[in-house]
């Protein structure tokens, strides 16, 4: 007993309490961080996309484009209390999540379908994933190409759309050369001057060289500014150039600029070697 109570009053196991809660911490974290990675990184995979012939509960045939997400059993009973048609003598129907994308045109990025409403399903080569800059992914088919409102006469469209957007690219890539490079270097030297000039007028500066020496540096900053400023403005009229026509689910057309574009491939025509060079490759990015 004595030995036990000298052992307690010692710290001891305190200590071992703290090394303890860091130990569960440490688990709880790489847990935590091996789970975002493990769903996260799926993200950058080219999953297959589909194209369904569906007729929905309320009997109402209609076309699908998308990637599965995931499918679950439910009960029956609960899709009749949503409202939906279910086949007496059914106990459970399964469903299926579907990543339609299009949200600028359809208003939803997710579709659930039920199983016994799929009239057919097929994985065609042609069609095409679009990753955009705003609205999330598109789904559809390449129809045609737009070059300053004119539509482009091509004897390979789709080589000619990736060639269009490797330009793009490069002129995104000048933009942003731009805007975060000398154009946002000279926005911070103007700024450094205009305190510079306040700091002089507050401490009472009656030296009129200080000050024409700010308005001097002042003026050529500025000159700067403007032609880059121009060369920005004809880069921005420049991206602008190109609009792809894509066809969506419903057989309606659709013009994409390709300046909110950033990349374009069809992962029904991809083999594993080509499906692993783009994981990896937009993992990295």
């Amino acid at each position: 007993m004595t030995s036990f109570r000298t052992w307690f009053t010692s710290g001891a196991p305190w200590v071992w309490l703290n090394a303890a809660a860091v130990s569960a911490s440490i688990i709880l974290v790489v847990g935590l961080l091996t789970l975002i990675a493990a769903r996260g990184m799926g993200h950058f995979w080219p999953s297959a996309v589909y194209e369904i012939a569906y007729l929905g509960p309320d009997g109402e045939p209609s076309t699908i484009i998308g990637q599965q997400r995931t499918r679950e059993a439910v009960r029956a009973t609960r899709l009749r209390e949503s409202g939906l048609y279910v086949a007496e003598g059914v106990e459970k129907v399964v469903r299926i999540l579907l990543k339609t994308g299009n949200r600028d045109i359809s208003g939803e990025d997710f579709r659930w379908v039920l199983e016994p409403g799929i009239q057919a399903i097929a994985k065609p080569r042609d069609l095409v994933v679009l990753e955009r800059e705003e609205w999330g992914v598109f789904f559809g088919r390449v129809a045609g190409l737009k070059q300053d409102g004119e539509v482009v006469e091509t004897r390979n469209l789709w080589a000619d759309f990736q060639r269009r957007l490797e330009r793009t690219a490069g002129l995104r890539k000048q933009i942003d050369r731009l805007e975060d490079g000398e154009i946002g270097s000279i926005n911070y030297r103007l700024e450094r001057l205009r305190l510079a000039e306040r700091k002089l007028e507050l401490k009472g500066e009656s030296d009129a060289a200080a000050f024409t020496e700010i308005e001097s540096e002042k003026r050529a900053l500025k000159g700067r500014y403007q032609e880059l400023e121009s060369s920005l403005t004809e880069l921005n009229r420049s991206i602008r150039r190109d609009t792809v026509i894509m066809r969506i689910s419903d057989g309606t057309e659709a013009e994409l600029p390709l300046s909110l574009i950033i990349e374009a491939w069809k992962p029904n025509e991809m083999g594993l070697v080509q499906r692993l060079g783009h994981y990896f490759h937009n993992v990295w990015r």
